[in-house]
């Protein structure tokens, strides 16, 4: 058991064993300001952050309400909660962390904005996929690899997210524009879930799926169609400060 657990901390320092710093070149000392609660409004007036927050807003949309109301769904088909827990919190989970640790590596190698199109393109199959399952008979195997597939979708987007996230930032203010931007995920997160809720009780799965499958298709539009948002770049995309914060 101490081995595997041994196992688990190498491979999530990995990513930091494989990356390459440069000890001998000169860094500048940290930008020193004091954060001020108008500073949440001048993040979104700076250029570039309009678009970047829509695509933020709404990246996880095709995939979230599926994630959400996956539990409800197996029940309905008949699962019982020893499988689910197992199908879903287990294999789920481990199938999300495994994609995790991918995407860091597409992410470094292809870089931001191919990645972004990918990994839209990639969470638009496994909504469709999921759409599709409802108009057929599902076995349990093909609710494997479906539940593979939707939570490598999101992990994958999961990492994207943060690591744009981390160059969508000021200086000196790098904490509190990085926080900005996740809550904005997560509070998105929470209306897609509340929102995919109602429509699975009122319309049924196979509404909330097409919903989704929709959503997702117009992620991957507006990705392809905004080619500002992400630069195309391995390198992080810092925004712009603002031409009063560099007199300073």
């Amino acid at each position: 058991m101490m081995v595997l657990l041994a196992a688990f901390v190498l491979i999530a320092l990995l990513p930091l064993i494989l990356s390459k710093i440069d000890d001998e070149k000169p860094t500048q000392p940290p930008v020193e300001t004091r954060v001020k609660f108008t500073d949440i409004f001048k993040f979104f007036r700076t250029k570039g952050t309009g678009r970047w927050v829509l695509v933020l807003a709404i990246y996880y949309s095709g995939i979230l309400g599926i994630l959400a109301l996956l539990k409800p769904w197996m029940v309905d088909l008949g699962y019982s909660v020893k499988e689910i827990a197992f199908m879903v919190g287990i294999y789920g989970t481990g199938c999300g962390a495994a994609g995790a640790f991918v995407a860091g590596f597409i992410v470094k190698f292809l870089g931001q904005r191919k990645s972004m199109i990918l990994f839209s393109c990639y969470s638009l199959f496994a909504a469709s996929l999921f759409l599709y399952l409802n108009y057929t008979t599902i076995s349990k195997a093909d609710l494997y690899a479906a539940i593979a597939i939707l939570w490598t979708a999101y992990s994958m987007s999961s990492v994207l997210i943060y690591t744009v996230s981390m160059g969508k930032t000021r200086k000196g203010k790098e904490g509190t524009d990085y926080s900005i931007q996740i809550v904005i995920s997560h509070l998105q997160g929470i209306l897609i879930a509340m929102l995919a809720g109602k429509t699975y009780d009122l319309f049924g799965p196979k509404t909330l799926m097409l919903a989704e499958t929709t959503m997702a298709s117009l992620v991957v539009i507006i990705v392809i169609f905004s080619p500002k948002v992400v630069a195309e770049t391995r390198e992080l995309s810092p925004i712009q400060p603002e031409p009063h914060e560099n007199a300073r």
